[in-house]
């Protein structure tokens, strides 16, 4: 019988790694924002966006909206605070709406869909005041809100 020895290969030159560059892995959300406009009640007791609010007003009420598009899938959400509002009186209630929603005094949370997109969303806000014999007083008023998007759906 004869068996066969097992041959070695020797290397040959310097070994080389075989390397690959490095994966950065990040999640994004764009939003983008359109911006409303407030009017007043003709007694000055409410500020608003929302055309839908009866009585007569002043001013140009439009309502802003939110939509979104990330990787986020439906992990994610868009998160309003509540408005805060800029002038000479302070407001006692800001709240705000979504989506033609009843207005809320806390934030609220938007659920990003499957794709990670939050579609356009009308939001509204409102504010009274029972300050200055329960009116705003004669100036010029501001609203804002806080968008954030969140990979988890809390803030």
């Amino acid at each position: 019988m004869c068996f066969a020895t097992p041959a070695f290969a020797g290397t040959i030159g310097t070994p080389g790694d075989l390397k690959f560059s490095p994966a950065i892995l990040s999640s994004f959300c764009d939003l983008n924002i359109g911006n409303g406009s407030l009017g007043s009640n003709v007694n000055r007791q409410v500020i608003t966006s929302d055309v839908a609010d009866p009585g007569q007003y002043s001013g140009s009420r439009t309502a802003g909206s939110i939509s979104a598009v990330s990787n986020l899938n439906n992990s994610g959400a868009v998160v309003i605070d509540p408005p805060s509002l800029t002038g000479g009186t302070v407001a006692t209630v800001s709240a705000l709406s979504i989506n033609n929603a009843p207005y809320s005094i806390v934030a609220s949370s938007l659920p990003l869909d499957a794709t990670g997109t939050l579609a356009a969303t009308p939001v509204n806000v409102r504010f009274s005041t029972t300050n200055n014999n329960n009116k705003f007083a004669n100036g010029t008023y501001g609203a804002n809100a806080t968008v954030t998007c969140t990979d988890d759906g809390g803030k």
